[in-house]
């Protein structure tokens, strides 16, 4: 058993005693993709790695017909054998999903077919369904044997020993050693693993120098080896004129001695921030509810809903009329923004006043027009129409007159209504 980096990092030749039965740890290390249940990613919580469904069996999870030894193998092989020729592949998830292990800081192994592969990295780990504990079986004139291998000697620690099923495998793993286990051929033979995809080592390949030009630009038989071309002495490093440098510390009478760090001073006109990543996402205003507004009188005319509402009011209801109308024609936010003091009520009185006010006003503004003419947009007449103008100004005074005489009838006829 060996921990994560293989070979390599631990400093051992363990892989030349297991090349002759077919198996090799990789200078490697097995981190779950997905957090689940463990803070630590190479401490790899596989669930779906069992290849071989006599470890199931084995452990006590999956029940089997109680047949001798050699007639219970003989009917896994079979079972087995049965669902790999007709693509049920119930059966197999059944028993890849059987045990749950816990896979601290290992490494995965290359298995050849000498071996049988009996644990795997899973789908959710990485690298994806790679070995991680095979056995080897062998059998000589001398006598026979049996060997376990597995990429995690700190799976059967106290501190991972009795977490999830790693016992019941470890239970497994003493069973096969002892001869009480037999493995399925069938999963045995065809184990569901992937094959070792290496990947390019870029630090290294990154210090490497590469040509610039296409190969097809330059004939490799006429320059032969282009690295021959680049000048190395541009960017070397060498100590040729490190003595005649020191010398001159002596000539210019400069003391020769390590520099000195300069504390820099740095000008923060504010606090250090760390930038976001993604910009922040604000939130927008929801959507107009529709269904609560009524929309044929948000959007009708002035004349539509005058009419609407006349059909809707009867003869007693004329108070409720003029204020209805007035708040259509917007005469009540003029007249709430114009009154002053305490009683700021808008009433029938005041909105048929400040109507009949704006017809008189609208009167006048248009008496001596004929019909066609267009109406004027002030009520005085325009700086280069002086003719007339004493006239039409004693006109409106006699109008003002007698509206000022008539003020009391008003207010008379406009209490009447209100008390109807």
């Amino acid at each position: 058993m060996r921990n994560e980096g293989g070979e390599e990092k631990n400093s051992t030749n363990v892989n030349f005693l297991l090349e002759e039965f077919g198996i090799s740890f990789n200078n490697d290390s097995v981190i779950r993709t997905i957090f689940h249940k463990y803070f630590d990613p190479k401490e790899a919580l596989i669930s779906n790695g069992v290849l071989n469904r006599s470890l199931s069996i084995g452990a006590g999870v999956l029940q089997t017909q109680s047949l001798s030894n050699s007639t219970n193998i003989e009917w896994q092989n079979a079972v087995g054998g049965f669902s790999k020729l007709h693509g049920d592949n119930e059966d197999d998830n059944n028993f890849s999903a059987s045990l749950n292990f816990v896979f601290p800081y290992g490494c995965t192994l290359s298995v050849n077919r000498e071996s049988v592969s009996v644990l795997s990295t899973g789908t959710v780990c990485y690298p994806v369904l790679r070995p991680v504990c095979a056995f080897h079986q062998l059998k000589t004139e001398n006598g026979n044997g049996r060997l376990a291998v597995c990429g995690s000697v700190r799976m059967f620690v106290d501190e991972y020993f009795n977490k999830e099923d790693n016992s019941k495998i470890f239970d497994v793993i003493l069973k096969f050693l002892s001869g009480s286990l037999e493995l399925n051929q069938i999963d045995a033979n065809e184990p569901n693993i992937f094959d070792e995809q290496p990947i390019p080592d870029n630090m290294q390949l990154s210090c490497k120098l590469k040509v610039c030009l296409h190969e097809s630009e330059f004939d490799h038989a006429y320059f032969g080896d282009f690295i021959k071309l680049f000048d190395q002495s541009l960017t070397s490093v060498g100590l040729d004129h490190w003595p005649e440098a020191k010398r001159i510390y002596e000539k210019i009478g400069l003391r020769y001695e390590p520099l000195t760090l300069v504390t820099p001073t740095f000008q923060v006109p504010m606090p250090p921030y760390q930038p976001a990543v993604f910009p922040p996402q604000f939130r927008e205003l929801p959507q107009p509810q529709l269904e609560l507004f009524e929309l044929d009188d948000a959007f009708s005319t002035h004349e539509v809903q005058l009419a609407q509402l006349t059909n809707r009011c009867a003869e007693n209801e004329l108070d409720m009329y003029i204020r209805e109308a007035s708040e259509i024609l917007g005469i009540n936010k003029i007249l709430s923004e114009t009154l002053t003091g305490n009683d700021r009520k808008v009433t029938s009185k005041r909105i048929l006043d400040y109507v009949t006010r704006n017809l008189i006003e609208w009167k006048k503004s248009t008496a001596g027009m004929e019909e066609g003419d267009d109406l004027p947009h002030t009520y005085l007449p325009a700086p280069d129409e002086s003719v007339e103008i004493d006239a039409d100004w004693t006109r409106q005074q006699n109008n003002i007159d007698i509206m000022d005489d008539g003020e009391e009838n008003f207010d008379h006829a406009f209490s009447e209504i209100y008390n109807d």
